[in-house]
């Protein structure tokens, strides 16, 4: 079995988490609420709050439980530890974490996923499929539009387009985990129940690749490489930061945005892969 992980900073701090090893690996990427508190003593909320919860899996995801039930309980901590910091219980929007996961659990393997984090899996015969939910690419598909539109009418790059959508952000953020929103893992557990969860036999899978919408973006947004591609370039020895170089080479000739629109030049972005 072959493993292997990267993770880079959009910026100065990295909110994403990766982790992989022989019985399992995740990719989380933490957001930080959008009404501007901060409670924790790591440089975001969106940071410490992927620290936690990813420790907490490390620690877990080899314990004879329900993944399901790994997951609550992960919930359930890292926010009883988040509410032990001052101001803590007045914040309105609290920190979250999208998720892109697997685990070896006897001669099955487990794929849960939620937000827009993704996993790809190549099956023996080469067959490539494409792990993901879709409401937050969606809302996200949404206001990209919105930015778009203002960009036209302002005459300005989509880039600086930040006052005329945070308020459509905003609304979107606090969304998350309602009937008409997005699910994703921060204070309610009920997010667990609207996760892609999928289980298959060990012996089908030969490749597992997952990533967070920063790095996802070589296929989703600069169609640098196809999915299928992407794992076929892994497979035949290409090193990750070389793969994420193409990318990020991509995104500093589109540092406007307005070309391959998106939210910011670059986001954080993480990666890991299980070879079998």
């Amino acid at each position: 079995m072959k493993i292997d992980s990267f993770t880079k900073a959009g910026k100065i701090s990295n909110e994403d988490f990766v982790y992989v090893c022989e019985d399992f690996g995740f990719v989380l990427d933490g957001a930080t609420g959008l009404t501007g508190e901060h409670v924790t003593d790591e440089k975001t909320d969106a940071r410490w709050f992927s620290q936690t919860l990813g420790n907490f899996l490390i620690a877990n995801l080899s314990k004879k439980k329900s993944l399901r039930k790994i997951l609550k309980q992960a919930i359930t901590f890292t926010n009883q530890k988040f509410d032990q910091f001052r101001g803590a219980k007045l914040v309105v929007s609290r920190p979250s974490a999208c998720i892109a996961l697997f685990r070896k659990i006897g001669k099955k393997i487990e794929f849960f996923v939620l937000g827009d984090c993704t996993i790809v899996t190549k099956n023996r015969s080469g067959d490539v499929k494409i792990l993901t939910t879709q409401k937050l690419r969606t809302l996200d598909k949404q206001n990209i539009e919105i930015m778009k539109e203002h960009a036209k009418q302002e005459k300005i790059d989509l880039v600086d387009t930040d006052k005329y959508i945070t308020p459509f952000l905003l609304k979107a953020r606090l969304s998350q985990n309602t009937k008409n929103g997005y699910w994703i893992l921060s204070s309610d557990k009920r997010a667990i129940r609207h996760g892609f969860y999928q289980k298959v036999s060990l012996s089908q899978i030969s490749q597992i690749v997952g990533m967070t919408d920063g790095f996802s973006e070589i296929f989703e947004t600069f169609n640098i490489t196809s999915p299928a591609e992407l794992c076929e370039k892994i497979s035949n020895g290409e090193k990750l930061k070389d793969i994420y170089k193409i990318l990020f080479d991509a995104q500093e000739k589109d540092k406007k945005c307005n070309k391959f629109p998106r939210f910011k030049v670059r986001d954080d972005a993480s990666i890991f892969v299980a070879e079998f």
